[in-house]
């Protein structure tokens, strides 16, 4: 598991100290993962008072030395183990660029020190954000991501600060309010009510500690996008297939802001209901493929889209096999769509069997009508999309090409030509078999044929039902 965050720095004047921890039970005393160690830290300008505290066992004055290390260390990632806990971080310099000018704090409740902080606000020479694992967590897999995660955060920190002087802000408010609170979790509630940093911090934990991505918006404006685990697969994009939105098309565009690029957001106004593909999107707005398949990767990586075929009159739906019913799901469902297209059991009733959009009829609206309520239900996983997945089976071939009959093992082409010079009528259906049949592997679905040979998929399903006994399209999700 993730036991937690902390934020530690080396104040010019006041010496090496952790300044915040993540969550309070990370301020664990009576408490060591060191059998047997000398605490000597002639380093750290830290109290009497403060030494007597600890963070998972350790006094807070040998971790401040050890994760604020001396000046040759700073500006590499740091990886180091003890006992049972291991720390990544990456100390990080400041330089001379340190801005003077002071900023107006927003906190509304430590009005009264307001002015105190800012005429001593501390000045820094180096910070360094930790994140804190068990040495058995499973999240250490993704140990590459997170080295990268600590680096893209406390760089972006370090340009915050040397902005507008965020760090100094925020270190004297936590410091304040370290001051007024009588114990570690009270000090953890107040400073996340109350500084942009600690929240940050938090954001990361809760992330991190999930595996999800992180969107911060470092003091209220930069954005940073962070992900421990960047091996996530992501499907090849054909231009045959669209893009289905996880969220309203209102919540996503808020959530990309303002500053977001104009490809990203073009991309979710058109794909708001899955039924337009790429392909549409690069014939209508001359876009290329080289520009739109990146930015859907983009939302695809963020979890904000998922790549599925375009839908249309002569696609498939049904309810999934393992989706559960829930009144928190039949309660949504009517704030949604307010009895606009009946009730949700209804609903569920319409689709309990794979049935093409064009049959489809709910409350007297059909076909491409009810492509709104369908978007809701895929991006809540109520229902699937089926296809129709092309099959050969192959007669009269000589005896030593039996292997060749497993979908395993693809027929050779010289096999192929063989397969169809015997069924070759001249006809103009068996010209549209010839091309289909290389994809009847059981890998294809007829969309995907009908993108690459340039054929409708009434007349791929037509040519299917003509040689029925050489070529099957079998439907599954």
């Amino acid at each position: 598991m993730m036991q937690g965050i902390l934020f530690a720095c080396k104040g010019v004047h006041s010496g090496r100290e952790i300044i915040f921890g993540y969550p309070h039970t990370i301020y664990k005393e009576h408490c060591t993962y060191f059998d047997s160690v000398h605490f000597n830290s002639s380093l750290s300008a830290i109290s009497s008072e403060d030494r007597n505290k600890s963070v998972l066992g350790f006094p807070c004055s040998v971790l401040a030395d050890l994760l604020c290390p001396k000046r040759e260390l700073w500006d590499i990632v740091m990886d180091i183990s003890i006992e049972s806990i291991r720390f990544i971080g990456y100390p990080i310099s400041l330089g001379s660029k340190l801005k003077k000018k002071s900023r107006i704090l927003r906190s509304k409740s430590l009005r009264l020190i307001e002015q105190d902080i800012k005429e001593t606000k501390e000045q820094i020479s180096a910070f360094n954000v930790i994140m804190v694992f068990d040495m058995d967590s499973p999240l250490l897999a993704y140990h590459q991501g997170i080295r990268d995660a600590i680096i893209r955060f406390n760089t972006t920190l370090k340009f915050e600060h040397q902005r507008t002087n965020f760090l100094s802000t925020e270190i004297s408010k936590l410091k304040s309010i370290s001051s007024t609170t009588d114990d570690e979790e009270s000090f953890v509630l107040s400073a996340l009510q109350e500084s942009l940093l600690a929240k940050h911090l938090q954001e990361i934990y809760s992330s991190v500690s999930s595996n999800r991505e992180c969107r911060l918006f470092i003091n209220n404006w930069l954005v940073c996008n962070l992900q421990i685990s960047p091996e996530y697969n992501i499907p090849e994009i054909k231009p045959y297939h669209s893009l289905l939105l996880l969220d309203f098309y209102d919540k996503i565009q808020e959530q990309l802001g303002p500053f977001t690029s104009s490809i990203l957001s073009l991309m979710v106004k058109h794909f708001r209901n899955p039924i337009k593909s790429f392909e549409d999107i690069n014939n209508e707005l001359e876009i290329p493929y080289s520009s739109l398949f990146p930015a859907a990767q983009h939302l695809v990586f963020w979890k904000k889209a998922k790549i599925i075929p375009a839908l249309g009159l002569n696609s498939i739906i049904a309810v999934g096999p393992n989706w559960k019913y829930t009144q928190v799901l039949n309660g949504e469902f009517d704030r949604v769509f307010q009895g606009k297209v009946g009730s949700f059991a209804d609903l569920l009733n319409k689709l309990q069997s794979p049935i093409m959009l064009r049959d489809l009829e709910v409350n007297k609206i059909k076909g491409k009508k009810l492509i709104t309520v369908l978007t809701w239900l895929l991006r809540k996983n109520i229902i699937e999309d089926y296809h129709y997945f092309l099959y050969l089976f192959p007669k009269n071939l000589p005896k030593e090409t039996k292997k060749y009959y497993s979908l395993n093992e693809p027929i050779p082409r010289d096999l192929l030509s063989q397969f169809l010079a015997q069924n070759n009528d001249n006809s103009e259906q068996y010209s549209i078999f010839s091309k289909v049949a290389p994809y009847g592997t059981g890998k294809f679905i007829i969309e995907e044929v009908s993108w690459k040979e340039k054929i409708s998929q009434e007349a791929i399903i037509s040519c299917v039902n003509n040689y029925s006994n050489l070529i099957r399209a079998v439907m599954h999700a």
